[in-house]
């Protein structure tokens, strides 16, 4: 569920849209919690964060198109990207495409 507006705990009940959530697309909303008990995150700044950690601990991150997949025994071994010639050896694959991620698996 979305909650299409937002509201801080010490605000009134004027609630402010939020521009990126198409209401004809929401069939129901919940407050989840107050301000109080959540906090809101910029989606670039933590994402550019969590991939400035990970590369300090030896992780490489490649931003790229993904132009073919290997699997075996239905698991993904190998990636062909669209920046690199050469297959690459998958141990982990994270699709992080947010409500569009099962368009990609």
């Amino acid at each position: 569920q979305v909650n299409t507006s937002e509201k801080r705990s010490d605000q009134s009940d004027t609630q402010t849209p939020i521009k990126w959530v198409a209401e004809d697309h929401v069939t129901a909303t919940k407050l989840l919690d107050t301000s109080d008990h959540t906090a809101k995150v910029s989606p670039k700044l933590l994402c550019n964060k969590l991939i400035s950690v990970a590369k300090s601990r030896g992780v490489k991150v490649s931003i790229s198109k993904v132009v073919d997949v290997k699997k075996s025994d239905g698991h993904v071994t190998h990636l062909l990207l669209s920046n690199d010639p050469e297959y690459v050896p998958v141990d982990i694959l994270i699709v992080a495409a947010g409500p569009w991620t099962t368009k990609f698996i």
